[in-house]
């Protein structure tokens, strides 16, 4: 007699755990559906970069075939001697990347574009150069 009450306490406390069980991982679904759609409602909420999502995060220039990424190499206050003007940038557009000549992202119409090298420097207010280096083309699958 003992041996089946005992089985049966047992049954009912697995039946019990089971159920609170389900209603615990349904709640935890309902609450990632919440933030699913909260997030698909709020397409322009910020990032960690301070930008809005579905946008550009970090600045890119457009220069003779090839899209150079901002580096995060320190900015430098003087430009070197060797860096030579290139132009200005022509075009922003802040949701894709860039692909006509001196197109930029996260940049301004007129900021001066200048080639070091195998780099770009990009002047902005006149008084900070940043650093731009070559993005890596995609491999061929």
């Amino acid at each position: 007699m003992k041996k089946k009450m005992s089985l049966i306490i047992v049954i009912m406390a697995i039946l019990l755990l089971s159920t609170a069980c389900q209603s615990h991982i349904a709640e935890f679904s309902s609450t990632n559906e919440l933030s699913d759609q909260k997030s698909q409602a709020e397409p322009s909420a910020p990032l960690p970069s301070g930008y809005p999502s579905g946008e550009i995060q970090k600045p890119y220039v457009f220069y003779q075939g090839t899209v150079y990424a901002y580096s995060l190499s320190a900015a430098i206050s003087t430009i070197p001697e060797q860096a030579e003007l290139i132009g200005k940038v022509t075009k922003v557009d802040n949701t894709a990347i860039p692909d006509e000549e001196l197109e930029a992202s996260r940049l301004e119409v007129g900021d001066s574009v200048y080639a070091v090298n195998d780099k770009l420097l990009v002047e902005q207010d006149g008084s900070v150069f940043l650093w731009f280096t070559p993005e890596p083309s995609p491999s061929a699958g």
